[in-house]
């Protein structure tokens, strides 16, 4: 999708829901198969307005220093492993869970979305479950 203009991209919250339950009766039933049914994995993450402003304005500022233009943030799946805590932000009980990570991106003779390797990216939001109700 080549538009700029974030309206073309905004939908309804009842598509959204329906959405959301494609994925949870396609994928999250199998995400969730292997696991003890009192620990199903994460499947939403919550960042403050505040927090993703700041990282933009991060981004921006870190690439343009690096003459990195055509910037983009790409969301990742991942998870955390279940021997270690990863940072300081992670907390015990989200050893093993999947979590989001946000990448920034590039775009450079024609190659579109390449990550920027150079540029830390972003984890640690509020997952639900475990950390949420």
């Amino acid at each position: 999708m080549s538009s700029s203009n974030f309206e073309d991209r905004l939908i309804s919250y009842e598509l959204m829901s329906e959405l959301v339950r494609n994925f949870e009766t396609d994928n999250y039933e199998k995400i969730n198969a292997g696991r003890a049914t009192n620990l199903p994995d994460s499947k939403e993450y919550w960042y403050s307005l505040e927090v993703l402003e700041d990282y933009i304005n991060y981004v921006k500022t870190e690439a343009a220093k690096k003459k990195y233009t055509n910037l983009g943030i790409k969301i990742k799946l991942a998870q955390y492993p279940e021997n270690k805590l990863v940072g300081k932000l992670q907390s015990e009980k989200t050893r093993g869970y999947q979590t989001v990570c946000l990448v920034p991106t590039t775009e450079t003779q024609g190659e579109t979305n390449r990550e920027i390797e150079d540029v830390s990216g972003l984890n640690f939001a509020n997952m639900c479950p475990p950390e949420c109700k």
